[in-house]
């Protein structure tokens, strides 16, 4: 008897334990409940600021590691540009005037931006955030001295021309990626959309990178849908070729949408509204075109598709940037846009932070919307000489064909 409660004992623990790992690895949906207010029918509300959907298992390790995290993942602005650095020269570290670090990153982005965002992430993120975040910045930071690198090597690549390209100035969360998407199958001959791998693995192959592109991004999306099942639902996120917005490029100036949507800052979301950074967006993309392009002879006989909030914000300095553009401009009503956004905002960010606040996720939606609703006006107005289709999001997915007819 003594035996056989032994052996029991140890196969109720082995199960508890066996049960709790397949939990930890489960993923854990949107927080939910029925409401109902006695004269409408019962309808599905999402509870933000209640739980975190991130994997239990991931939640453990972070609350674990949280008091050493610091420790653990070191976030310091000179190791990272060093490792940067080293991804794009390896051993064969540049020498002669090109020591000067000004030189090495150029000014595409904004270092002032760089160095505060590095003190948010260190300050607010949790373990597995800092991790992520660590090699999101040092990748960042790697483009911006590829870059300057090639232009060393191949000045005539400043000459390449970007001719008449095609920016889907869309609203966030409005159907801007399937129509995208849609678009960039359809004209498939005529047009040069930017694909998944490109944001995820990053515009190029970084020659001393230990893994290329089209590998970084299939893991990274495979981390993620896992990770973070619900957001991986919310956005289009299927193939590494498929198109996708360049939004995430504009991370690389410290001034994007990205940087504060993933990390909440105040700070960088404000610095997102300021003229004089919105232009380093599209310096930057210029500049990634012309690479592209210059590596690439055949592109010069299609037109590229771009697809992102940036460029409606930003349309008069994309005027400016590449004459001869045209625009297509989606909008969507503000009551379910908002929902939409203010849900994906405040679940995207406990990747990064532990518990993010909701009052930092609305005011991050209310100024979004100001400005995407405030750059619409200026786009379908008199004022704008810029060519722009003006497609609403509720007819994208039932007049698709006649939407594209019109593109």
């Amino acid at each position: 008897i003594r035996f056989n409660s032994t052996i029991m004992n140890k196969f109720a623990i082995f199960g508890a334990l066996l049960c709790i790992i397949v939990w930890s690895f489960l993923p854990v949906s949107l927080e939910k409940k029925k409401a109902n207010d006695g004269t409408l029918p019962a309808k599905t509300v999402y509870r933000l600021g209640k739980s975190s959907h991130l994997l239990p298992a991931i939640r453990v390790i972070n609350w674990v590691l949280h008091p050493i995290r610091k420790q653990l993942v070191p976030l310091h602005a000179p190791a990272l540009k060093a490792l940067a650095i080293n991804l794009v020269y390896g051993n064969d570290k540049p020498v002669g005037s090109y020591d000067a670090e000004s030189e090495l990153f150029g000014d595409l982005a904004s270092w002032d931006a760089f160095e505060q965002y590095v003190k948010v992430i260190d300050d607010s993120a949790h373990f597995s955030g800092r991790f992520s975040m660590k090699q999101t910045i040092v990748d960042y930071l790697a483009v911006n001295v590829y870059i300057q690198k090639r232009f060393r090597e191949n000045p005539e690549i400043a000459d390449e021309k970007i001719e008449r390209p095609i920016f889907l100035a869309s609203y966030t969360r409005s159907g801007g990626t399937f129509t995208y998407q849609v678009l960039s199958d359809i004209f498939e001959e005529q047009l040069t959309p930017v694909r998944q791998f490109e944001i995820i693995g990053g515009p190029f192959d970084l020659h001393h990178s230990p893994i290329n592109r089209i590998q970084k991004a299939e893991t990274g999306m495979k981390a993620f849908k896992y990770m973070n099942a619900p957001m991986s639902l919310m956005h289009e996120w299927l193939l590494p070729e498929d198109p996708e917005e360049d939004a995430g490029w504009y991370g690389y100036t410290f001034t994007g949408l990205a940087n504060s949507f993933l990390v909440p800052s105040r700070h960088h979301l404000h610095l997102w509204l300021d003229q004089s950074h919105q232009t380093k967006w599209h310096n930057l993309l210029e500049a990634i075109l012309k690479i592209k392009q210059f590596d690439d002879q055949g592109r010069r006989n299609r037109r590229v598709i771009l697809k992102s909030p940036e460029h409606l914000v930003a349309m008069k300095n994309v005027i400016n940037k590449f004459p001869g553009a045209q625009f297509v401009v989606i909008d969507r009503d503000e009551i379910p846009w908002y929902k939409s956004a203010l849900i994906m905002t405040h679940q995207i960010q406990y990747l990064i932070v532990p518990e993010p606040k909701i009052e930092e996720s609305l005011y991050f939606t209310d100024v979004l919307w100001c400005a995407m609703k405030k750059a619409r006006d200026f786009a379908l107005s008199k004022n704008n000489d810029a060519e722009v289709l003006h497609l609403q999001f509720s007819g994208l997915f039932n007049q698709t064909f006649d939407y594209a007819e019109q593109f």
